[in-house]
């Protein structure tokens, strides 16, 4: 497992078709998110170590930006995140991306 935790700053822009009665309206936003790396870390586990915990440095990239988006009707919203650069510095090109369900009464 490879976990790395980034202070991230977003920013959005927001259409609501019914802005006093948040509730019931359908709501649209769209944005992009920056970050930046401060931890990296990585656990591994097996039959003949045991489990491992090791922290230091993985070559990810220290700097993360994202496109973020995120469409609501009511509490329910469905939001998504993509990132067009890799994750990595040198070698692997991986473009993480996150799809997901958010509820909420406010």
């Amino acid at each position: 497992k490879l976990a790395a935790d980034y202070i991230t700053v977003p920013a959005m822009f927001n259409f609501t078709t019914n802005p006093f009665a948040e509730k019931k309206g359908f709501s649209l936003s769209l944005g992009v998110s920056a970050g930046y790396l401060y931890s990296q870390r990585n656990k591994q586990k097996s039959s003949e170590r045991g489990k491992l915990k090791n922290r230091g440095d993985y070559d990810l990239e220290k700097f993360k930006f994202s496109y973020v988006a995120e469409i609501g009707m009511g509490p329910v919203r469905l939001y998504g995140s993509y990132s067009p650069n890799s994750m990595y510095e040198r070698s692997l090109d991986i473009r993480p991306y996150n799809i997901g369900f958010r509820f909420s009464n406010w």
